[in-house]
Protein backbone atom coordinates (compact mmCIF):
# COMPACT_ATOMS: atom_id res chain seq x y z
CA UNK A 1 0.00 0.00 0.00
CA UNK A 2 1.35 3.40 -0.97
CA UNK A 3 2.08 6.18 1.45
CA UNK A 4 -0.63 8.34 -0.11
CA UNK A 5 -3.30 5.72 0.62
CA UNK A 6 -2.12 5.39 4.20
CA UNK A 7 -2.30 9.13 4.64
CA UNK A 8 -5.81 9.20 3.13
CA UNK A 9 -7.05 6.58 5.59
CA UNK A 10 -5.36 8.22 8.54
CA UNK A 11 -7.09 11.53 7.95
CA UNK A 12 -10.50 9.91 8.52
CA UNK A 13 -9.68 9.56 12.23
CA UNK A 14 -9.05 13.30 12.76
CA UNK A 15 -12.12 15.19 14.01
CA UNK A 16 -12.48 18.98 13.89
CA UNK A 17 -11.58 20.78 17.14
CA UNK A 18 -14.66 21.39 19.31
CA UNK A 19 -15.17 24.44 21.44
CA UNK A 20 -15.37 23.70 25.16
CA UNK A 21 -18.62 24.58 26.91
CA UNK A 22 -17.21 26.67 29.71
CA UNK A 23 -19.23 29.12 31.87
CA UNK A 24 -19.91 32.42 30.18
CA UNK A 25 -17.06 34.80 30.99
CA UNK A 26 -16.89 38.28 29.50
CA UNK A 27 -13.61 40.15 29.50
CA UNK A 28 -12.52 43.50 28.19
CA UNK A 29 -9.42 45.64 28.16
CA UNK A 30 -10.65 47.36 31.34
CA UNK A 31 -10.21 44.22 33.44
CA UNK A 32 -13.97 43.77 33.56
CA UNK A 33 -15.11 40.26 34.53
CA UNK A 34 -18.72 39.11 34.56
CA UNK A 35 -19.80 35.70 35.88
CA UNK A 36 -23.48 34.77 35.53
CA UNK A 37 -25.27 31.78 37.04
CA UNK A 38 -22.09 30.43 38.64
CA UNK A 39 -22.51 27.33 40.82
CA UNK A 40 -19.65 25.80 42.81
CA UNK A 41 -20.36 22.61 44.75
CA UNK A 42 -17.97 20.79 47.07
CA UNK A 43 -15.11 23.16 46.27
CA UNK A 44 -11.90 22.63 48.23
CA UNK A 45 -8.92 24.97 47.95
CA UNK A 46 -5.77 24.07 49.87
CA UNK A 47 -2.62 26.15 50.13
CA UNK A 48 -3.89 28.75 47.67
CA UNK A 49 -1.64 31.78 47.11
CA UNK A 50 -2.68 34.80 45.06
CA UNK A 51 -0.16 37.59 44.61
CA UNK A 52 -0.93 41.01 43.17
CA UNK A 53 -4.48 40.12 42.18
CA UNK A 54 -6.53 43.02 40.81
CA UNK A 55 -10.23 42.70 40.00
CA UNK A 56 -12.03 45.73 38.63
CA UNK A 57 -15.77 45.91 38.09
CA UNK A 58 -16.37 42.31 39.14
CA UNK A 59 -20.01 41.18 39.10
CA UNK A 60 -21.17 37.84 40.48
CA UNK A 61 -24.84 36.96 40.06
CA UNK A 62 -26.65 34.01 41.64
CA UNK A 63 -23.47 32.61 43.16
CA UNK A 64 -23.82 29.50 45.33
CA UNK A 65 -20.89 28.08 47.27
CA UNK A 66 -21.44 24.82 49.14
CA UNK A 67 -18.94 23.32 51.57
CA UNK A 68 -16.21 25.77 50.63
CA UNK A 69 -12.92 25.29 52.46
CA UNK A 70 -10.04 27.74 52.14
CA UNK A 71 -6.87 26.80 54.00
CA UNK A 72 -3.82 29.03 54.25
CA UNK A 73 -5.26 31.49 51.75
CA UNK A 74 -3.00 34.47 51.10
CA UNK A 75 -4.23 37.49 49.15
CA UNK A 76 -1.63 40.18 48.54
CA UNK A 77 -2.46 43.56 47.06
CA UNK A 78 -6.02 42.49 46.34
CA UNK A 79 -8.28 45.22 44.98
CA UNK A 80 -12.01 44.71 44.57
CA UNK A 81 -13.89 47.59 42.97
CA UNK A 82 -17.63 47.75 42.43
CA UNK A 83 -18.11 44.20 43.65
CA UNK A 84 -21.72 43.02 43.77
CA UNK A 85 -22.73 39.73 45.34
CA UNK A 86 -26.40 38.77 45.16
CA UNK A 87 -27.95 35.76 46.88
CA UNK A 88 -24.60 34.59 48.22
CA UNK A 89 -24.56 31.60 50.54
CA UNK A 90 -21.37 30.64 52.36
CA UNK A 91 -21.27 27.62 54.67
CA UNK A 92 -18.29 26.66 56.80
CA UNK A 93 -16.12 29.44 55.38
CA UNK A 94 -12.70 30.10 56.89
CA UNK A 95 -10.70 33.16 55.84
CA UNK A 96 -7.28 34.04 57.22
CA UNK A 97 -5.41 37.29 56.61
CA UNK A 98 -8.17 38.73 54.45
CA UNK A 99 -8.11 42.30 53.12
CA UNK A 100 -11.18 43.78 51.43
CA UNK A 101 -11.71 47.24 49.95
CA UNK A 102 -14.99 48.75 48.77
CA UNK A 103 -17.14 45.68 49.36
CA UNK A 104 -20.90 45.54 48.69
CA UNK A 105 -23.01 42.58 49.77
CA UNK A 106 -26.74 42.01 49.19
CA UNK A 107 -28.88 39.25 50.70
CA UNK A 108 -25.93 37.68 52.49
CA UNK A 109 -26.23 34.52 54.59
CA UNK A 110 -23.22 33.36 56.58
CA UNK A 111 -23.26 30.19 58.70
CA UNK A 112 -20.38 29.01 60.86
CA UNK A 113 -18.15 31.84 59.67
CA UNK A 114 -14.64 32.16 61.11
CA UNK A 115 -12.47 35.18 60.32
CA UNK A 116 -8.94 35.28 61.71
CA UNK A 117 -6.45 38.11 61.31
CA UNK A 118 -8.94 40.14 59.29
CA UNK A 119 -7.81 43.62 58.22
CA UNK A 120 -10.10 46.15 56.57
CA UNK A 121 -8.43 49.40 55.54
CA UNK A 122 -10.15 52.37 53.94
CA UNK A 123 -13.39 50.43 53.57
CA UNK A 124 -16.34 52.47 52.33
CA UNK A 125 -19.83 51.01 52.20
CA UNK A 126 -22.51 53.25 50.67
CA UNK A 127 -26.18 52.41 50.42
CA UNK A 128 -25.59 48.93 51.83
CA UNK A 129 -28.73 46.90 52.48
CA UNK A 130 -28.64 43.58 54.28
CA UNK A 131 -31.97 41.77 54.58
CA UNK A 132 -32.56 38.57 56.48
CA UNK A 133 -28.91 38.33 57.50
CA UNK A 134 -28.10 35.37 59.74
CA UNK A 135 -24.73 34.95 61.42
CA UNK A 136 -24.28 31.78 63.46
CA UNK A 137 -21.17 30.85 65.41
CA UNK A 138 -19.26 33.88 64.14
CA UNK A 139 -15.72 34.29 65.45
CA UNK A 140 -13.62 37.38 64.75
CA UNK A 141 -10.04 37.40 66.00
CA UNK A 142 -7.50 40.17 65.60
CA UNK A 143 -9.93 42.34 63.66
CA UNK A 144 -8.74 45.81 62.67
CA UNK A 145 -10.98 48.39 61.01
CA UNK A 146 -9.39 51.65 59.93
CA UNK A 147 -11.15 54.58 58.26
CA UNK A 148 -14.42 52.68 57.95
CA UNK A 149 -17.38 54.63 56.60
CA UNK A 150 -20.91 53.26 56.46
CA UNK A 151 -23.57 55.39 54.79
CA UNK A 152 -27.26 54.55 54.49
CA UNK A 153 -26.79 51.14 56.08
CA UNK A 154 -29.94 49.10 56.67
CA UNK A 155 -29.98 45.82 58.57
CA UNK A 156 -33.29 43.98 58.77
CA UNK A 157 -33.96 40.77 60.67
CA UNK A 158 -30.35 40.43 61.81
CA UNK A 159 -29.57 37.49 64.09
CA UNK A 160 -26.18 36.99 65.72
CA UNK A 161 -25.66 33.82 67.75
CA UNK A 162 -22.53 32.91 69.66
CA UNK A 163 -20.60 35.96 68.45
CA UNK A 164 -17.07 36.38 69.78
CA UNK A 165 -14.94 39.44 69.04
CA UNK A 166 -11.36 39.35 70.31
CA UNK A 167 -8.90 42.21 70.09
CA UNK A 168 -11.27 44.33 68.03
CA UNK A 169 -9.99 47.78 67.08
CA UNK A 170 -12.18 50.38 65.38
CA UNK A 171 -10.55 53.64 64.39
CA UNK A 172 -12.34 56.58 62.83
CA UNK A 173 -15.58 54.67 62.37
CA UNK A 174 -18.49 56.69 61.00
CA UNK A 175 -22.02 55.35 60.77
CA UNK A 176 -24.64 57.57 59.15
CA UNK A 177 -28.35 56.85 58.95
CA UNK A 178 -27.96 53.37 60.42
CA UNK A 179 -31.16 51.41 60.97
CA UNK A 180 -31.25 48.12 62.83
CA UNK A 181 -34.58 46.30 63.05
CA UNK A 182 -35.27 43.18 65.07
CA UNK A 183 -31.64 42.79 66.12
CA UNK A 184 -30.87 39.89 68.44
CA UNK A 185 -27.45 39.35 70.00
CA UNK A 186 -26.96 36.25 72.13
CA UNK A 187 -23.86 35.45 74.14
CA UNK A 188 -21.92 38.40 72.76
CA UNK A 189 -18.37 38.75 74.06
CA UNK A 190 -16.18 41.76 73.29
CA UNK A 191 -12.60 41.63 74.57
CA UNK A 192 -10.06 44.42 74.31
CA UNK A 193 -12.45 46.60 72.33
CA UNK A 194 -11.22 50.06 71.37
CA UNK A 195 -13.51 52.57 69.68
CA UNK A 196 -11.91 55.80 68.51
CA UNK A 197 -13.81 58.70 66.97
CA UNK A 198 -16.99 56.65 66.71
CA UNK A 199 -20.03 58.57 65.49
CA UNK A 200 -23.52 57.10 65.42
CA UNK A 201 -26.20 59.35 63.94
CA UNK A 202 -29.90 58.57 63.89
CA UNK A 203 -29.39 55.06 65.25
CA UNK A 204 -32.55 53.10 65.98
CA UNK A 205 -32.46 49.81 67.85
CA UNK A 206 -35.72 47.90 68.30
CA UNK A 207 -36.13 44.70 70.29
CA UNK A 208 -32.41 44.62 71.12
CA UNK A 209 -31.16 41.94 73.50
CA UNK A 210 -27.59 42.08 74.79
CA UNK A 211 -26.24 39.33 77.03
CA UNK A 212 -22.81 39.42 78.66
CA UNK A 213 -21.82 42.60 76.81
CA UNK A 214 -18.56 44.42 77.51
CA UNK A 215 -17.93 47.84 75.95
CA UNK A 216 -15.08 50.30 76.32
CA UNK A 217 -14.84 53.91 75.13
CA UNK A 218 -18.26 54.30 73.54
CA UNK A 219 -19.61 57.52 71.99
CA UNK A 220 -23.22 57.83 70.85
CA UNK A 221 -25.14 60.75 69.35
CA UNK A 222 -28.91 60.92 68.84
CA UNK A 223 -29.43 57.40 70.17
CA UNK A 224 -32.95 55.98 70.38
CA UNK A 225 -33.49 52.67 72.13
CA UNK A 226 -36.89 50.99 72.36
CA UNK A 227 -37.64 47.89 74.40
CA UNK A 228 -34.01 47.44 75.42
CA UNK A 229 -33.15 44.44 77.58
CA UNK A 230 -29.71 44.06 79.13
CA UNK A 231 -28.94 40.93 81.14
CA UNK A 232 -25.72 40.24 82.99
CA UNK A 233 -24.11 43.45 81.77
CA UNK A 234 -20.54 43.99 82.94
CA UNK A 235 -18.64 47.24 82.38
CA UNK A 236 -15.08 47.25 83.70
CA UNK A 237 -12.72 50.17 83.56
CA UNK A 238 -15.17 52.11 81.41
CA UNK A 239 -14.04 55.65 80.54
CA UNK A 240 -16.43 57.97 78.72
CA UNK A 241 -15.03 61.37 77.81
CA UNK A 242 -17.07 64.14 76.25
CA UNK A 243 -20.11 61.89 75.94
CA UNK A 244 -23.17 63.58 74.44
CA UNK A 245 -26.55 61.90 74.30
CA UNK A 246 -29.28 63.90 72.55
CA UNK A 247 -32.94 62.96 72.52
CA UNK A 248 -32.27 59.66 74.28
CA UNK A 249 -35.38 57.55 74.80
CA UNK A 250 -35.32 54.34 76.80
CA UNK A 251 -38.61 52.45 77.03
CA UNK A 252 -39.15 49.30 79.06
CA UNK A 253 -35.50 49.18 80.12
CA UNK A 254 -34.50 46.23 82.28
CA UNK A 255 -31.03 45.86 83.78
CA UNK A 256 -30.32 42.72 85.79
CA UNK A 257 -27.14 42.00 87.70
CA UNK A 258 -25.45 45.19 86.50
CA UNK A 259 -21.90 45.74 87.72
CA UNK A 260 -19.96 48.94 87.02
CA UNK A 261 -16.37 49.08 88.26
CA UNK A 262 -14.13 52.11 88.02
CA UNK A 263 -16.61 54.06 85.90
CA UNK A 264 -15.52 57.59 84.96
CA UNK A 265 -17.80 60.02 83.13
CA UNK A 266 -16.40 63.42 82.15
CA UNK A 267 -18.38 66.25 80.56
CA UNK A 268 -21.52 64.13 80.30
CA UNK A 269 -24.58 65.87 78.89
CA UNK A 270 -27.99 64.23 78.68
CA UNK A 271 -30.77 66.20 76.97
CA UNK A 272 -34.45 65.25 76.96
CA UNK A 273 -33.86 61.92 78.69
CA UNK A 274 -36.93 59.75 79.22
CA UNK A 275 -36.79 56.54 81.23
CA UNK A 276 -39.94 54.42 81.49
CA UNK A 277 -40.30 51.31 83.65
CA UNK A 278 -36.62 51.18 84.57
CA UNK A 279 -35.62 48.24 86.75
CA UNK A 280 -32.17 47.95 88.35
CA UNK A 281 -31.40 44.84 90.40
CA UNK A 282 -28.20 44.32 92.37
CA UNK A 283 -26.56 47.47 91.01
CA UNK A 284 -22.98 47.99 92.18
CA UNK A 285 -21.11 51.24 91.53
CA UNK A 286 -17.49 51.44 92.67
CA UNK A 287 -15.32 54.54 92.32
CA UNK A 288 -17.93 56.42 90.30
CA UNK A 289 -16.91 59.92 89.20
CA UNK A 290 -19.36 62.32 87.53
CA UNK A 291 -18.10 65.74 86.44
CA UNK A 292 -20.30 68.45 84.92
CA UNK A 293 -23.36 66.21 84.75
CA UNK A 294 -26.45 67.87 83.26
CA UNK A 295 -29.90 66.28 83.24
CA UNK A 296 -32.75 68.14 81.51
CA UNK A 297 -36.42 67.15 81.42
CA UNK A 298 -35.73 64.06 83.50
CA UNK A 299 -38.63 61.66 84.06
CA UNK A 300 -38.87 58.23 85.62
CA UNK A 301 -36.92 56.66 88.46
Amino acid sequence: MSDSCRQGRSTKFWAPERKSKSPEVQRSSKSSVTLKDLTLEDLTLKDLTLEELTLEELTLEDLTLKELTLKELTLKELTLKELTLEELTLKELTLKELTLKELTLKELTLKELTLKELTLEELTLKELTLKELTLKELTLEDLTLEDLTLEDLTLEDLTLEDLTLKELTLEELTLEDLTLEDLTLEELTLEDLTLKELTLEELTLEDLTLKELTLKELTLEELALKELTLKELTLEELALKELTLKELTLEDLTLEDLTLEELTLEDLTLEELTLEELTLEELTLEELTLEELTLESRQGT
